[in-house]
Formats: structure tokens, sequence, C-alpha cells
């Protein structure tokens, strides 16, 4: 079904922001609207997400202005059809934006193994390190790379965790809201990508610690971003699907906000949806 909605947005032929679509093999953006009980890729490689143990009738939600996907931290969670065509010691970059509500370990997004008793290969947790500072943690097989970078509850976040072939703490870096974090912790272990997949709320069939809050304007890079390009991720949910022709008709924000989608109306400047369904 194609959401007439989204012919006011832009994917890959018509972008302002063109360098956000190279590399990128899962783009997944809630804020676009709901889709019922499949999640739209438009990366154009059909990585569809799953919504289980969700409602599509409750849990679409409009935060700031802007739908996203709201996780109950009990069993909810999102899950690829694919590993997203990566495997092996890859390269690769994880933007999304959060927004969560708790204080104890809780994970976020990642690859993992479907096995139940498998180990993750790369994603994210938060873990609550002492009164009233929240972390984000990534790992891999044992080992984990731990960073000071605070992420406060009940604020819209931009996060972006990546890597390039290699041990995870020589290879790795963690960016909030655009600015970099250096690594507190963390082990010279390499993760393995071969026979995973992506999950939104949980990381891996094995995991129980499921994420409790929203997600929106997930995004796969099989490449490693810019300082430059990580600071425009961060600027606002969905900048990527901002149409060239309007992008001086969107306003900019500082990170952590939400500002609504403003475009001018004119029927000359109704973009096609590009085919997605």
């Amino acid at each position: 079904m194609i959401n007439a909605t989204l012919s006011r947005f832009a994917t890959h032929d018509n972008s302002a922001y063109p360098s956000l679509w190279r590399g990128c093999v899962g783009a997944w953006c809630p804020s676009l609207g709901p889709s019922g009980s499949r999640l739209h890729d438009y990366s154009r490689r059909n990585n569809w997400g799953t919504l289980t143990n969700m409602d599509p009738a409750t849990d679409w939600v409009v935060d700031g202005g802007q739908y996203a996907l709201d996780f109950d931290g009990s069993n909810d969670n999102i899950a690829s059809t694919s590993g997203l065509g990566i495997t092996g010691d890859a390269t690769v970059a994880i933007s999304f934006w959060m927004l969560h509500r708790f204080d104890s370990m809780k994970a976020i997004l990642g690859f993992g193994d479907s096995a139940t008793t498998a180990l993750s290969a790369f994603g994210a947790w938060i873990n609550a390190q002492g009164a009233g500072v929240i972390t984000i943690e990534f790992a891999g097989g044992n080992f984990v790379y731990n960073t000071s970078a605070t992420v406060p509850k009940n604020i819209w976040t931009h996060v972006l965790i990546q890597k390039t072939p290699g041990a995870i703490n020589a290879t790795s870096v963690v960016a909030i809201n655009g600015v970099a974090y250096a690594a507190t912790t963390g082990s010279s272990s390499t993760p393995n990508f071969t026979n995973t997949s992506f999950y939104l709320g949980q990381w891996g069939a094995f995991n129980s610690f499921y994420f409790d809050g929203q997600l929106d304007d997930i995004r796969v890079y099989s490449r490693t971003l810019t300082s430059s390009e990580i600071r425009i991720l961060a600027r606002r949910r969905g900048i990527a699907f901002t149409p060239r022709t309007r992008r001086l008709a969107v306003p900019e924000q500082a990170a952590g906000g939400a500002t609504p989608w403003l475009y001018a109306r004119r029927r000359s400047q109704i973009i096609g949806s590009g085919g997605i369904t």
C-alpha cells in the first residue's frame, strides 16, 4: 500500500543531502508516517522490519510533532528480514534517534544472532552508571566499549556508533548529538556480522533487555560517516528525507529537540515517493 503522505519526502534521487544515501543498507523512518505492522526500508534493499509483540494501533505515536515507534520495555522488538548483507568483520555505522525512559540496563538496537544462546555482533545498550548518569555501550562477543556520553531520559537524542575492521577498542566511534566521545573501557575483540539479523528494541533473540522508549530515523551504513555527515544527521529527525527543492523551507533545529515538518504546499513542489510500497 502506498502512503500518499510520502510524496512530500525525498529519498535517493531528490534528496537535499545525497551523501546521506551513499552506502546506506537500511533506512527506517517512522516519522514519515504509520505503515501498520511492517516497517518500510527506504534504502531500496528491501530490508523490511516486522513489528513483533507490538500493536500497530497504539505503538505508532506522535511525539515532538512527528511519528515514532514506541517500545514498552517488556517484549517489543522489530527484526529485519536479513543481516542487511553485512558479513565478517565489516565496516558498519548505525545512526538513530532515541528517547528513553528508564534507569536500568536496556538494549537499544544491533546485529545479533537468532539463536537463543548466541552472542551479539555489534549494537548499542544504555546502562545506568551511578546516580542519573547514563552511558552508551556497544558490544560484540564478550567485549564492551563504554563511553562517558550522557543520554538523559525523555529527551530526543541522536546517537551514532560505527566501527571499521579490526579490534573494537581501536576502530570505533560514538557520537551523541554530533559530538564524538572516546572509550572509557573496551577490549581488543573483533565482531563477526555473519549469520546475524538487525534488531530494533532488542539485540538478538537471546537478549531479554528490551528497549523502553521511542525510536526514529534509524539508518545503517556499510561505510563510515564523516564528521560533517554525522552533524547533519544530528540536526533533526528525518533530515535525509528533506527534498532538494524544499531544503530552505525546512527549519533546522538544535540537536535533542523535534521540529514538525513544514513544507510549501504548491502542487509544483510535490515530489514522487520513489516507488515506496
